[in-house]
């Protein structure tokens, strides 16, 4: 068995609840072990056999059976999503009043290719592997242009946003 970590799209927001204590038992009796969740947001660390593609799917197939929701799942292998974490974060936001973000994708092509969709007025970002490193002001990570830009290509495109401090608390249950 390898470690992985799951993150869930749009799960606990805009009225789809995934109770995360379901969740993790749902994916116990799916054959995944060592299950754990990180707060609210569709974030887990388990261990399972086979691909980061094949877990992907038994994820979104086990989600879909048990809740009736088709969510899509991200799956890392515990070594990339660390080496992610662990990654000094490439950008230096202005002051303090503002937040830290990893918009994932699944793999750096596609990060790379939902870069080259942002309009060039919408903030700083940077692409880094699968990941979309950008900030925001307090109280704006889903307003500001960057976010709401994201959301739009959100529709076309698999991804799904953690704050840095959320990234970090996962990193420490690998």
């Amino acid at each position: 068995m390898n470690r992985y970590v799951v993150l869930l799209r749009g799960v606990n927001v805009g009225g789809v609840k995934l109770p995360m204590a379901e969740f993790s038992a749902a994916l116990a009796a799916g054959g995944f072990a060592t299950v754990r969740t990180v707060l609210a947001t569709g974030n887990a660390v388990c261990d399972a056999s086979g691909s980061v593609e094949q877990v992907a799917e038994r994820v979104e197939s086990i989600v879909q059976h048990h809740f009736g929701l088709p969510v899509p799942a991200l799956v890392y292998s515990g070594a990339e999503f660390g080496d992610i974490a662990n990654w000094p974060f490439p950008l230096q936001p202005p002051g303090e009043e503002f937040h830290r973000y990893l918009s994932f994708s699944r793999d750096p092509q596609a990060a790379r290719h939902l870069a080259g969709q942002l309009p060039a007025t919408v903030g700083e970002y940077l692409v880094h592997g699968p990941v979309l490193y950008w900030w925001a002001a307090k109280g704006t990570s889903t307003t500001c242009p960057l976010a709401t830009a994201l959301q739009r290509l959100a529709r076309q495109h698999l991804l799904t946003t953690r704050n840095l401090n959320t990234v970090q608390k996962i990193a420490k249950l690998l």
